[in-house]
């Protein structure tokens, strides 16, 4: 999961259990019960009974998660301003300057990562457990 968020596999690219589950170090039923939840989260399709892929989305289908994204990210930032403490804020600025010279060195893997990993902060920092299951779900349908 945490792959297809930062977006470590392209678009149409096939995903199979075996293969993954050597890359992983495990045996292919974590691994199959996983692609089955993903699949149920539309962050893979299931072209047959044997061909699973991450799915190509449609420059519609981006704009509408990107629009929820904005309304729910929203959410979690007032719920994070309302609830953070110092330490939280600390580290929410570390991230941001993180992600900043990650950009500045056009580190693309490490920025996206951090742009994420700012974003659920913000819901976990807000104590929004029902949102922040919903953002993993979102991120991983654009990731």
């Amino acid at each position: 999961a945490e792959a297809l968020i930062k977006g470590r596999f392209a678009p149409d690219a096939r995903v199979t259990i075996r293969d993954l589950a050597q890359s992983l170090g495990t045996s292919v039923t974590p691994v199959r019960d996983a692609i089955l939840r993903l699949i149920q989260d539309e962050a893979l399709v299931q072209k047959s009974a044997r061909e699973v892929r991450v799915p190509i989305i449609t420059l519609e289908r981006y704009r509408e998660i990107r629009q929820i994204r904005l309304k729910l990210e929203g959410l979690a930032a007032r719920e994070a301003a309302l609830k953070a403490t110092a330490r939280d804020i600390e580290r929410l600025r570390d991230l941001i300057a993180r992600n900043e010279s990650a950009i500045t060195g056009r580190n693309w893997t490490e920025a996206l990562e951090l742009n994420q990993t700012f974003h659920f902060a913000l819901a976990d920092i807000g104590d929004m457990v029902v949102l922040r299951g919903i953002l993993n779900r979102l991120w991983l349908q654009m990731g």
